[in-house]
């Protein structure tokens, strides 16, 4: 199974250069840890004699947002693990809001199985969990990333803070579910390079096999690009022009052919219509190549 692993590091103050905060009430020792990103008193959870707040950093289509703390005895910053410490014994799901900010450079935040899923398909937000501690571990579920949000498991053992995230798509598969990613789509269909006519295909990926493969829809006869290693190729034009861009066509995974015929470009290529496909005719190409 992939799974991404972040080690969890306690900032060291003595090493922080840069700009300060945005407000004249931050601490000298908050506003370099901001090194000129925004700061902000942080009031979502309290913890006893320290006073939080929330840098956040910014570039173009990524965010970074952590919390840190002074205490308020000895001025000292208090991050990360510690910060950790400092919450006390807490309930999981409380457990798994906090990890966001001290842990989790970010400003997500725990999922649950009744919460509305827009951005993940029913099947994968069918792993969705509440929070709870399995083997000493805090196991959460929440999106990553920001342009295209990914749906997955975070498990941070409460001894190391160690942050791992699986993707649903892995976590699917380990449990042995053959997991569909968008929807039907019209391809050329073509049978040992001879073409046949159009079909609907649904990409998917296989428990135990790497790349992901298209299906064909009503047969389960399953379809990967052709790998092009010398001319000529099997490859579907987008329209009936000298400047059309191509694609490699789809073959049958682990079909035994009697090359009937040879790999070429299909004289048309395929559109979806409201009850399946239409075939659209390339006489400008297919004159060309002969």
């Amino acid at each position: 199974m992939r799974a991404i692993v972040v080690v969890v590091l306690v900032v060291a103050v003595g090493a922080c250069h840069g700009g300060g905060g945005n407000h004249d009430d931050v601490p000298p020792a908050i506003a370099k840890l901001a090194k000129g990103g925004e700061v902000r008193r942080f009031d979502d959870w309290k913890i006893p004699g320290v006073t939080t707040y929330q840098i956040t950093r910014s570039v173009p289509d990524k965010t970074w947002t952590s919390v840190v703390g002074i205490d308020d005895k000895t001025g000292a910053v208090v991050s990360s693990a510690e910060l950790f410490k400092r919450m006390g014994p807490l309930p999981a799901d409380e457990l798994a809001k906090r990890m966001f900010g001290p842990i989790i450079s970010d400003n997500g935040r725990p999922l649950m199985p009744a919460d509305t899923h827009t951005m993940a398909t029913d099947q994968e937000w069918s792993v969705v969990e509440p929070p709870k501690i399995v083997d000493g571990a805090l196991v959460f579920y929440s999106f990553r990333g920001e342009m295209n949000p990914e749906l997955g498991q975070y498990k941070i053992p409460l001894d190391t803070l160690e942050v791992t995230f699986t993707d649903a798509t892995e976590l699917l598969l380990a449990r042995g579910e053959t997991v569909l990613t968008g929807g039907p789509m019209c391809e050329a269909l073509q049978t040992c390079h001879c073409w046949v006519g159009c079909a609907q295909f649904q990409m998917e990926q296989v428990p135990g096999v790497p790349e992901r493969v298209w299906a064909r829809v009503g047969s389960g006869e399953q379809f990967v690009r052709e790998e092009c290693k010398a001319e000529p190729c099997a490859r579907v034009c987008r329209a009936d022009s000298p400047t059309a861009n191509c694609d490699p066509a789809l073959v049958e995974r682990q079909l035994a052919c009697d090359k009937s015929c040879a790999p070429s470009e299909a004289p048309y290529h395929c559109e979806a219509t409201a009850d399946g496909c239409k075939r659209v005719e390339h006489p400008t190409r297919a004159a060309a190549h002969h």
